[in-house]
């Protein structure tokens, strides 16, 4: 369950976060025996590597691009309800998410936020 926390927080994350980071999100406090914990589920989980102090996800999947580009937009514009395409805008067409994948990837982004009618998207929480 823990792993699965830290993989969806490095999702929502484009630079990586440190070990004292995803302590702190996880509702853990950063002491060294649980950045160790932390640490050794992340050095044995294949889909993260590190970073200098930052772990990563491997490669730039699709749905962490639309993830960020949401996030981005929900950020920079302070809007709690916003238009799909809006947040989107700096992608290529080709590269936009079907409903069906759009509804998977707010799943993942661990219900910060939610698809409205219209294609409208509603920051829950943040």
């Amino acid at each position: 369950m823990i792993r699965n926390h830290l993989l969806q927080r490095l999702q929502m994350s484009d630079e990586g976060l440190s070990t004292d980071k995803l302590a702190t999100e996880a509702g853990l406090e950063a002491v060294p025996e649980v950045n160790a914990a932390i640490d050794a589920v992340l050095l044995l989980s294949p889909e993260c590597r590190r970073e200098g102090n930052r772990w990563v996800l491997k490669g730039s999947t699709r749905g962490s691009k639309i993830l960020a580009e949401i996030r981005k937009y929900s950020d920079a514009s302070g809007k709690r309800i916003f238009r799909l395409s809006a947040a989107l805008a700096k992608l290529p067409p080709n590269e936009h998410p079907t409903a069906e994948e759009l509804e998977s990837l707010l799943g993942v982004a661990g219900g910060e936020y939610e698809l409205l009618p219209n294609a409208m998207i509603k920051r829950v929480s943040r």
